[in-house]
């Protein structure tokens, strides 16, 4: 049967190429389909070198997959639990008396407008003027010289984009005086474009307390003091973390400010802060970190005097090491296990310290080290001291826990655990990078795309 050409075309649910979703699998299947599938080739391919007098050594210093298990959940970035951490930190701690009234406080601007809601607010303007300007206002009274405010940046090429990507993505809206609050506060929160004009709206705002103490805001790569200061050591920034860039306004005030106060909600905060105490040892730091009845008080000075100077400084790369926002962590190895075994491994904090400081040169002895870590990672009995011996023994000699380090451990000396390794350090020395306002690191780049996913090899970009 024919048809004219101006007859209509009835509408059709075709799935077009572009706007193809991917299907999600969910955990447990993703885990058994490939524990079945790896004991299944893994099988195949061992009686194969056994018959054929192939290399077993070589044999499991290799991936089987193209996306690596140990690298990734299923193609994408496997995400740590970064409170296990706090809790090992908070458990070297005692008493310690928190000052009512201190020299300085910094915000987390960011942190602070989530736990703000809007409440009976209608507009942004009575926002900032019923909710924001008063927290602020509380705030200055607990604080004798000077307040900041911090705020993230948003890019589009930042790898922090896929950890945002898992809380949801919303419509964007137009931040004005008298544009009408969303009803939802949390959704309007996760679309970048929403916040960055929220957070310039609010350090607008801020300018106009009139206050004879100091304040000092952001607004992009730029300082905004209420009052004249010295800002070169502050401004321009190219800094996208608050996390870091509240490393820097510490620094900048550690010369007329002793007692700090950081509020904030991030572990990595506390993580920072505490290296950053081996650089000001003069100073008591304080994090008032968390909110509702997780709120509490976290020493910073305190853990970075029990910790000592070696272990304190390097701090940051054994959380980047271990997982965080832009690293993969190792499957099945929580924060807790990992600072246990770190603190029977006297001899891997110094390859971590060496790591974290200039110039950057990973050496062979350096990844014996981290392989001999690794493998107490998963078997703290172990006698081996590279990971793919530590393969062969566990897929030969213990059946048991076969499908646990084989599905997770990487192969070492492998492009994927090489390219691991250089990542986890390089986020590391980006956040010990906080000293200076423009962050510039050359010859390292990502495992991982802008969407979280993995990349087939390692890129090679400026940053």
């Amino acid at each position: 049967m024919t048809k004219p050409v101006s007859a209509p075309i009835r509408r059709n649910n075709f799935i077009l190429i572009a706007g193809a979703k991917r299907k999600k699998r969910s955990a447990p299947q993703y885990r058994i389909s490939s524990l079945k599938s790896d004991c299944y080739l893994f099988s195949r391919l061992y009686v194969a070198c056994q018959t054929r007098n192939g290399g077993l050594t070589d044999f499991f210093s290799y991936e089987n997959q193209s996306a690596p298990p140990s690298l990734s959940c299923d193609g994408r970035m496997r995400v740590s639990n970064k409170s296990g951490l706090l809790e090992c930190l908070e458990h070297l701690l005692t008493s310690s008396p928190v000052p009512t009234v201190t020299d300085m406080t910094i915000l987390d601007g960011a942190a602070v407008v989530n736990m703000l809601r809007p409440g009976s607010a209608k507009t942004f303007a009575d926002y900032a003027n019923q909710v924001f300007i008063p927290y602020v206002m509380q705030t200055l009274q607990n604080v004798s010289h000077r307040l900041d405010v911090v705020w993230d940046c948003y890019r589009s090429d930042s790898l922090k984009a896929f950890t945002r990507e898992r809380r949801g993505l919303e419509k964007r809206k137009r931040v004005t005086p008298e544009t009408v609050i969303p009803s939802q506060w949390g959704s309007f929160l996760r679309v970048d474009a929403n916040k960055t004009q929220l957070f310039a709206f609010l350090a607008r705002y801020l300018l106009t307390v009139q206050s004879e103490k100091l304040i000092v805001t952001i607004q992009g790569p730029d300082v905004i003091p209420n009052k004249p200061i010295d800002h070169t050591d502050l401004s321009p920034c190219n800094h996208e973390e608050a996390d870091t860039r509240m490393m820097l306004h510490l620094a900048h005030a550690a010369e007329h400010c002793r007692r700090i106060l950081i509020r904030t909600v991030d572990t990595d905060v506390v993580v920072l802060s505490v290296a950053a105490m081996t650089r000001h040892p003069h100073l008591q730091l304080w994090i008032a970190m968390g909110a509702g009845k997780d709120f509490r008080y976290i020493a910073a000075h305190d853990i970075s005097k029990v910790l000592g100077v070696a272990k304190a400084q390097c701090l940051p790369l054994f959380h980047s090491f271990t997982g965080c926002d832009t690293v993969s962590c190792f499957d099945g190895i929580g924060k807790k296990t990992a600072w246990e075994v770190w603190s029977k491994c006297d001899h891997v904090t110094a390859t971590f310290q060496k790591l974290c400081c200039a110039p950057f040169e990973l050496t062979a002895n350096d990844m014996s080290v981290l392989q001999r870590f690794v493998t107490l990672l998963y078997d703290r009995g172990s006698n081996c001291h590279d990971v793919n011996s530590s393969r062969k023994y566990m897929f030969t000699k213990t059946g048991a826990k076969l499908k646990t380090f084989l599905q997770r451990v990487r192969p070492c000396f492998s492009t994927a655990n090489g390219q691991f390794t250089m990542e986890a350090i390089f986020g590391a020395r980006h956040m010990n990078d906080n000293q200076c306002f423009q962050i510039q690191v050359t010859g390292v780049g990502s495992l991982w795309t802008d969407n979280g996913s993995l990349f087939g090899l390692f890129c090679h970009k400026h940053l």
